[in-house]
């Protein structure tokens, strides 16, 4: 995970895509906590760290993770207390997805 860190204060992936697999009692759900939040604290620039526990994501239904609308649905569901999808959250989200 230093390496992580490292690499994202030095210069930006290549890919902004990360997967931490590891055996249970590793370590990998505090060592994404703390790099979520230290993105959380840098510059409105920085990337958004979004964290999904695994075992949620394979509790949905393939048809349910397939849908283009499964993240905006957990977003609403786990970070903004609300389990509504309207489409002004969706356009919201869209914007801020599309932003530099």
């Amino acid at each position: 995970m230093e390496q992580l860190w490292t690499r994202h204060a030095s210069a930006p992936l290549e890919s902004p895509h990360t997967l931490l697999c590891g055996e249970g009692g590793m370590s990998k759900t505090i060592s994404c906590v703390r790099l979520w939040e230290e993105l959380l604290e840098e510059s409105e620039n920085a990337p958004l760290p979004i964290f999904i526990p695994l075992n949620e994501y394979n509790a949905a239904t393939e048809e349910e993770r397939k849908s283009q609308n499964y993240l905006y649905r957990f977003i609403a569901r786990e970070y903004l207390d609300d389990a509504r999808l309207t489409a002004e959250l969706v356009d919201a989200l869209n914007q801020l997805f599309r932003a530099p």
